[in-house]
């Protein structure tokens, strides 16, 4: 029985990992994209549709590299934000520039920005700590897309829109 178990949770994990795929490295032009920078830690970031209420959870692994990934087009908000060392997690507020409408459309990538978080605090009542922080180096996205995407033409390269009142 004890076997089983251990099969059923070496199985589970094996296909949470699945979920996170690498980055493309040739973009389709039919498809919208988000792209960002995830540094030390997997990501989680969940979507909102504004029109239907559908939710999408895109995963976003570590690494220093820029990361992109397919989105369904529409208008979108980012719902929740998720930090993951594997032995804790984080979810952190939402940053300012991200509380925005997201609109995905066809031969498009939007940059979300940097995300990156601070190595956790352990205390001895087993609640970890950190910091999330949030950049939005838009010209080093540009710049990276170049060398390292190979994007159809005509496809745009757009920042997020700032909300106005």
């Amino acid at each position: 029985m004890e076997k089983i178990i251990l099969l059923l949770v070496l199985i589970l994990s094996l296909v949470g990992c699945a979920t996170i795929k690498p980055s493309p490295t040739e973009l389709e032009s039919d498809t919208g994209y988000v792209a960002g920078y995830f540094s030390e830690y997997s990501h989680r970031i969940i979507f909102q549709n504004l029109d239907s209420g559908e939710k999408k959870v895109l995963y976003f692994r570590s690494s220093e590299d820029l990361y992109i990934s397919p989105i369904p087009l529409g208008r979108w908000t980012v719902v929740e934000l998720h930090g993951s060392t594997g032995q804790s997690s984080m979810t952190s507020s939402i940053p300012l520039a991200l509380k925005t409408i997201i609109e995905i459309e066809e031969n498009t990538i939007i940059f979300l920005g940097s995300f990156s978080y601070s190595k956790p605090k352990y205390s001895p009542f087993n609640i970890s700590s950190g910091t999330s922080y949030f950049d939005y180096p838009f010209e080093s996205f540009l710049s990276d897309l170049e060398s390292e995407i190979n994007t159809p033409p005509g496809m745009a390269f757009k920042p997020l829109r700032r909300l106005t009142m």
